[in-house]
């Protein structure tokens, strides 16, 4: 009978040990999915800023082009190409709508990434 329990007590003491072994595996691998998740996010956010600024700044390049080339007339022998003095305010509106674009765009990104202060700090202010 005592050698029954000794069995008993032994198995159970394997069967812990694979329990602490299986739970560090798991823990490992949490935490590696977490730092992979974390890099995907960062990727993410990275690729999503270097878009934000490539369509600013293509659109500010269009907008001032316009600018620049509004009342533009060119003489050839055919005849003579024009452009309507209008694209200064087309082109004034466009590189106006890029900027508030972009001010939306850092004020909203500077909410998302800056982290809340505890409630403590903003009773001291």
């Amino acid at each position: 009978m005592i050698d029954r329990v000794d069995a008993l007590e032994a198995r159970m003491k394997q069967l812990e040990a694979a329990l602490e072994i299986e739970r560090k595996i798991n823990q490992a691998q949490t935490e590696t999915l977490a730092r992979r998740q974390q890099a995907l996010i960062r990727h993410e956010r990275q690729t999503r800023r270097g878009l934000e600024v490539l369509a600013a700044a293509l659109l500010g390049f269009l907008g001032f082009s316009l600018v620049v080339l509004s009342g533009l007339r060119l003489e050839f022998g055919w005849g003579t190409f024009a452009l309507p003095a209008n694209l200064f305010e087309s082109g004034a509106l466009v590189a106006g709508a890029t900027a508030a674009a972009k001010y939306f765009l850092d004020r909203q990104r500077e909410s998302t990434e800056t982290p809340p202060q505890p409630a403590s700090k903003q009773a001291a202010e």
